[in-house]
């Protein structure tokens, strides 16, 4: 008998949990009679709900392509310290209402690494998402990167509200641990281990945990870059390289009404080292 997760069954599931508030919201709604203030409290609900939905119908698109060995990453020369700002950037709002902080000390010097940036984005958020989901309101998720002996690596340390082993069952579900996440562990393990990365779980003492992702150096054996090798550079508003005498980059258009889809865009490129303005 198949021991794994049915991706059919977890999906159901998220999408029931997202979806269910908004049946009852609707409920409420209609019961006071479209009241101008219920309604506004009620879209606010609704749009909380949908957005749980699409994170969740993501979050196993994802996971799907993993399992089903369709998933590919194109692996560049990166910028981790971009990567974790552009993260801590997008989830502001989702640590901003558990009134938790999350501390980012720059690092001495840049730490880069060969990876896929767009997804190794989505994987740090992940991180970030299942830290910000067990650890307590008002608690301070730490987040440090670094290039040790070991390689490039990114750590997120945790405190954890209700007694939870930090094992490996993190790893085991299709769903994420955090409402709204668009990948879960399982998937983000799967990607960092494609980039020649690893991504484990640790305990470091009562009520402690730490993330961490280890990622290939740049100019690792086995690992090629899809641009040759060459790092982006960032442009200034212009669209000149910063140094002034290299050509202007290529404008890129998009076209895209769907904001989710803008906002997913403009993150990879940001984390590619781009300045990038709407």
């Amino acid at each position: 008998m198949d021991d794994r997760p049915s991706l059919m069954r977890e999906l159901a599931h998220e999408l029931r949990d997202a979806l269910s508030p908004i049946r009852a919201a609707i409920d409420l709604l209609r019961l006071r009679n479209f009241d101008t203030e219920v309604s506004r409290r009620v879209a606010e609900k609704v749009d909380r709900g949908l957005d749980a939905a699409l994170a969740a119908v993501d979050a196993f698109v994802a996971a799907d392509q993993s399992e089903s060995g369709t998933l590919t990453v194109a692996v560049a020369p990166i910028s981790l310290d971009q990567i974790v700002e552009a993260a801590r950037t997008a989830l502001a709002p989702l640590l901003a209402g558990r009134a938790q902080r999350c501390e980012f000390p720059p690092p001495t010097r840049p730490v880069e690494a060969l990876a896929d940036a767009a997804k190794s984005l989505r994987v740090i958020r992940a991180m970030l998402e299942q830290a910000s989901a067990v650890a307590p309101p008002r608690s301070v998720i730490e987040v440090r990167a670094a290039d040790g002996a070991s390689g490039p690596q990114i750590r997120v340390r945790f405190s954890i509200e209700t007694p939870d082993p930090v094992a490996e069952h993190w790893f085991e579900s299709y769903g994420a641990r955090a409402r709204g996440s668009r990948m879960a562990l399982r998937t983000a393990r799967h990607v960092m281990t494609l980039q020649q990365g690893s991504l484990d779980l640790t305990l470091r003492s009562p009520g402690a945990g730490e993330l961490v992702a280890a990622f290939a150096p740049v100019g690792a054996g086995g690992v090629s870059a899809g641009d040759g090798g060459s790092r982006p550079t960032v442009a200034n508003e212009e669209g000149r390289a910063a140094s002034g005498s290299a050509p202007s980059r290529p404008r890129i258009l998009i076209v895209e009404d769907s904001t989710e889809v803008r906002v997913i865009y403009r993150e990879a490129l940001a984390a590619l080292g781009y300045t990038v303005s709407e």
